[in-house]
């Protein structure tokens, strides 16, 4: 019990403090709220006041704005002459300086007959003069265009020469490099390294100038220029002669000679011991010549393209300006036609100028060229800060147009807010007093304290409710662990705890050891008292027993009269004139009403003394009663055994005159379940009453006879129906609808105006309705 009481006393701490931070925060919640209410409050006084003054300030808005529409249009079309004379000014003087331009350059005259007439279109101004002024320079230089297209094939064949000259050279030297980095056998050259023969300077030169030399004589793959040796002899000193005047060496072939240049390189072979390094090195010499080689051959093909202007290095006198025949012949043509272009152009000068006159006419001042610019950025500077002060005043003008027509409903709404943030400011304060007193119960001595708001400044409930959850679990832990240990104790009071959940300290301490227990030799006879009087309080109840079920019969006979009723309220009110809704009353057998009957005869004894072990809660009694008479083995809740809606069902249809059911239409489905709340209100006693009404949905699909039957049952029973749809049925008859008329907007923000149009109609007039119920109340006040 020590262990109980310590836990008791920390879940009870931990409980104050839960309680303490969630009234702080309601009371913080509270003040928020009516800091809310007073804003709104303040909202509404500033609306007033907005109303008062839009209602002045309108009028005069609305005159100001017609003036700065007039006096837009002058600066707008004037504005636009200004351009348009300005763009006439440029394009005039820009025809003046081509055609001076061309005069300028006096183009020569061309007697060469192209194939094609030349598109001026696809020329610029600025690109037509510096075309036709090239090909002047062109023309002065070389005389004429036959000339021009000579030059430029001599120096196009003089390129493709270089370039063939060129590929031979990288033919021949990627041949000799093959031999020097090849180790197949089967050249001259092999086959001096394979016989290991040192060679002499000449003989060194004349072996590299016959390095392409065939060993043998082909049997197959024979070319033009091949050439093979069959003896080494061929290098022989004998076959070579020394002209130091020539500076190299004249081989002997027999009765032809061969000049070869004495090479300045450093020998290759002299060492045999390094001939693989110098071959090496010498094949990485061949390799950049041939790269050599290649990039001028790229070179000339990029001239060629017009990619560079330049080509150095190569040996050639190349002109760039003649590099493109095709483009020079196109300006030749250009050239040709210039006088016919002055001449369109002098045509047009004339139409601008009198295109001109006419603008001057339609300006209200005199166009200066030379200041025309700073015209125009006045006009447009005037146009523009008239639209801007049109439209900002336009848009305020409109937005105060709306404000003042919704300023009525807008105070109206601020009121109704002020009165639900009234409701809302009294509600948290209810809420707030209410927990302050529930916690107040449970904890006698609550109190929020000094200190307190700073303490839980920040600190949300929730964790601490967890906490005091945490806590109270593992005391009610303990406490049933010490219940489990006293098996014996059936006490109701205990019970009553673990039912409820209660859990109290104080209770198993008296059930424990009692309230006068102060010596443990005591304890057996106040047992005995003790159960004597639960003897009695068993017997008390059981003498009321009978009496509260017979309360139970007595409202399942009420439920069975009240399904009678209904039916014959649905028999009144046929669906689609053939068919009514029924609710069928249905008994459960398993749970018959009768037992009751069976009940009042039967009597339960007890033994004279019951002890702790032997005490049987009520609701067990009974409920084993109710199985022993119905033999129903299920397990009843004496709380189902007192309802009377536990011993029947009720299922409901449509049937028509001899009971057979239909499952009906959309719009009879719909019929049926209203007839079923009518007659829920009306027919099944209420214990509350009110306002009636029935709500008929356009979406229902009634049709007119199953919608009429409604207008005569809310007559009869007093209801109102309320529907929403574009035609309702019955809205002409005799004893007329309030109708109300939804006005649509051109505001995409608020579709329906908030305003409606309300009347009163039947089938012979209409009437306003503010009108018509004003009428019907000096009527009863004058009866």
């Amino acid at each position: 019990m020590e262990a109980l009481d310590r836990k008791e006393k920390a879940k009870s701490n931990a409980y104050q403090e839960y309680a303490k931070c969630l009234i702080l925060k309601k009371r913080r919640e509270l003040k928020q709220t009516e800091k809310e209410h007073l804003k709104a409050e303040n909202r509404r006084v500033e609306q007033e006041q907005l109303k008062i003054e839009l209602e002045t300030r309108n009028p005069k808005d609305k005159e100001k704005i017609e003036a700065l529409k007039k006096e837009g249009l002058t600066l707008k079309q004037t504005h636009e002459l200004l351009i348009e004379y300005r763009e006439k000014s440029i394009e005039l003087h820009k025809y003046e300086t081509f055609i001076q331009k061309i005069k300028a350059i006096n183009p020569p005259k061309i007697s060469y007959d192209f194939n094609e007439e030349v598109s001026y279109n696809r020329y610029t101004d600025e690109g037509m003069i510096g075309d036709i002024a090239s090909y002047k320079m062109l023309h002065d230089q070389y005389e004429s265009l036959e000339t021009i297209e000579h030059k430029c094939r001599e120096q196009r064949r003089a390129i493709e020469r270089k370039k063939e000259e060129l590929n031979r050279e990288i033919v021949t030297q990627r041949q000799i490099l093959e031999i020097m980095t090849s180790d197949q056998e089967g050249s001259l050259f092999h086959e001096v390294l394979k016989s290991s023969i040192k060679l002499s300077p000449e003989q060194e030169t004349i072996l590299f100038h016959l390095i392409t030399v065939i060993w043998k004589k082909p049997l197959k793959g024979i070319e033009l220029g091949m050439r093979y040796s069959e003896d080494l002899s061929i290098l022989d000193s004998s076959n070579i002669e020394y002209d130091e005047r020539a500076n190299g060496y004249w081989l002997n072939l027999g009765n032809l000679k061969e000049f070869v240049p004495k090479s300045d390189k450093k020998r290759l072979l002299d060492n045999t011991d390094n001939i693989e390094k110098s071959l090496k090195e010498e094949a990485s010499k061949f390799r950049e010549t041939i790269r050599h080689s290649e990039d001028k051959i790229q070179m000339l093909e990029a001239y060629q393209h017009g990619k560079v202007d330049t080509a150095e290095g190569l040996g050639l006198t190349l002109h760039v300006e003649l590099r493109n025949f095709e483009e020079i012949s196109k300006k030749a043509h250009l050239t040709q036609q210039a006088v016919n272009v002055i001449k369109e152009k002098e045509e047009k000068l004339k139409y601008i100028k009198g295109e001109l006159s006419q603008l001057q006419e339609k300006i209200p001042f005199e166009v200066k060229d030379e200041s025309i610019d700073l015209q125009i950025d006045e006009a447009k500077s005037a146009t523009e800060e008239n639209a801007k002060v049109l439209s900002g005043l336009q848009i305020e003008h409109a937005k105060n147009e709306e404000k003042l027509k919704n300023s009525k409903t807008r105070l109206i709404d601020l009121q109704k807010s002020i009165t639900q943030s009234t409701q809302t400011v009294n509600s948290k304060k209810l809420d707030f007093i209410e927990s302050e007193e529930k916690f107040k119960k449970v904890i006698p001595d609550f109190k929020i304290e000094m200190g307190d708001e700073t303490y839980f400044k920040g600190v949300e409930p929730l964790p601490l409710k967890e906490k005091y959850d945490e806590l109270n679990a593992d005391y009610v832990s303990e406490y049933k662990m010490i219940i489990e240990k006293f098996k014996k104790i059936n006490n109701p009071e205990i019970r009553e705890q673990l039912d409820q959940s209660s859990f109290s300290f104080q209770i198993l301490e008296k059930v424990l050891l009692g309230n006068k227990i102060s010596h443990r030799d005591k304890i057996t006879d106040l047992l005995r008292e003790s159960n004597s009087r639960r003897q009695d309080f068993i017997r008390m109840i059981h003498e009321n027993i009978y009496n509260i079920f017979s309360q139970t019969k007595d409202e399942y006979k009420k439920c069975k009269s009240t399904i009678r009723d209904l039916n014959t309220f649905f028999k009144k009110h046929a669906i689609s004139e053939r068919f009514y809704f029924n609710v069928e009353f249905i008994p459960i057998s398993s749970m018959s009403i009768d037992w009751i009957n069976e009940f009042e005869g039967k009597r339960i004894s007890f033994p004279d003394e019951l002890n702790f072990s032997d005490s049987v809660p009520v609701e067990e009694i009974i409920e084993d009663l109710f199985r022993k008479i119905t033999g129903n083995k299920d397990k009843i809740r004496l709380s189902d055994l007192l309802n009377p809606k536990s011993y029947f069902d009720l299922k409901t249809g449509m049937i028509d005159e001899d009971g057979v059911k239909n499952s009906g239409s959309t719009g009879e489905s719909y019929t049926a379940i209203v007839l079923l709340g009518i007659g829920r209100l009306s027919i099944v006693p209420q214990k509350e009453g009110g306002l009636k009404f029935i709500i008929l949905e356009e979406i229902a699909n009634l049709d007119k006879t199953n919608f009429g039957t409604f207008p005569s049952i809310a007559e009869e029973l007093g209801y109102q129906i309320l529907t929403m749809t574009p035609s309702p049925y019955s809205s002409d008859n005799d004893s007329g609808w309030y109708m109300h008329h939804l006005i649509k907007t051109s505001s995409k923000e608020q579709l329906n105006s908030p305003e409606l149009i309300s009347y009163f109609k039947t089938n012979t007039h209409r009437e306003d309705l503010t009108t018509y119920l004003n009428r019907q109340t000096n009527e009863l006040d004058s009866n």
